[in-house]
C-alpha cells in the first residue's frame, strides 16, 4: 500500500502532457460572442451604466447589434460558432438563421431555447425554414491548369437541411414553462 502511495505521488509530480488538453480561455469572449440588439434590455441602460455593477453583470459583455443580423454573422470572428437564439422574435429568428446559414457550411450548429412551433418564440417561418432547409453559395477553389496558371473560383450552391439532435428541458419561468432546449445540426443534402 506504501509503495502504491508513492506511485501516485510520484505521478502526480510529473508535468501531465498537455498536448491533449485545449489551452485555458483568456476571457469568455474568447469562445462566446454575444450580440443583442438591446431593445428589450431588462434593466435601464441610462441608469445601469458600464461603471456600475448590475451592467457588468446583466449585459455588459453583450456587443450591440442594431443592424442587420447578416452584417455581424458576415464578420470572420463569428465564422464557426454555434448560433444561441434565446425566445427570440420571430422576425429575429428568421432573419439570424437566413444569416447564420447563408455564411457556409463551417456554421453548422444551432441552440434554440424557446416554445416550439405554435408558442410565444420564433415563429411559423422559422420552424418552416428549419424543417425545409436550404440552399447556400460556396466557393470552389480554384483548379491548377498545366503550367502552373489556375483557373477562377466559381461559385456552387450546396442545399443543407437542418437535423435535430438533442432537446433538452429548460427549467419554466413562472407558471407557463413550455420552452425547450433544442440543438439543430446543419447537414449537407
Amino acid at each position: 500500500q506504501q509503495q502504491q502511495q508513492q506511485q501516485q505521488q510520484q505521478q502526480q509530480k510529473q508535468p501531465k502532457d498537455k498536448s491533449s488538453s485545449p489551452p485555458p480561455l483568456q476571457n469568455p469572449r474568447d469562445f462566446v460572442l454575444a450580440y443583442d440588439d438591446q431593445s428589450r434590455l431588462p434593466l435601464n441602460p441610462q441608469v445601469y451604466h458600464e461603471k456600475t455593477r448590475p451592467h457588468a453583470a446583466y449585459f455588459g459583455n453583450v456587443l450591440p447589434c442594431h443592424s442587420d443580423p447578416s452584417v455581424v454573422l458576415n464578420q470572420w470572428r463569428t465564422r464557426r460558432r454555434i448560433l444561441l437564439l434565446v425566445f427570440p422574435t420571430p422576425a429575429l429568428a428568421v432573419e439570424t438563421l437566413c444569416a447564420y446559414a447563408q455564411v457556409g457550411p463551417d456554421n453548422d450548429t444551432l441552440v434554440y431555447v424557446g416554445e416550439g412551433r405554435g408558442g410565444a418564440n420564433a415563429g411559423e417561418e422559422f420552424f418552416d425554414l428549419l424543417e425545409q432547409g436550404g440552399t447556400y453559395e460556396g466557393e470552389n477553389a480554384s483548379t491548377p491548369l498545366e503550367g502552373g496558371a489556375a483557373t477562377e473560383p466559381s461559385t456552387q450552391k450546396s442545399s443543407y437541411k437542418w437535423v435535430l439532435m438533442e432537446v433538452h428541458e429548460v427549467q419554466p419561468f413562472g407558471t407557463k414553462g413550455f420552452e425547450k432546449c433544442f440543438i439543430f445540426q446543419k447537414q449537407p443534402q
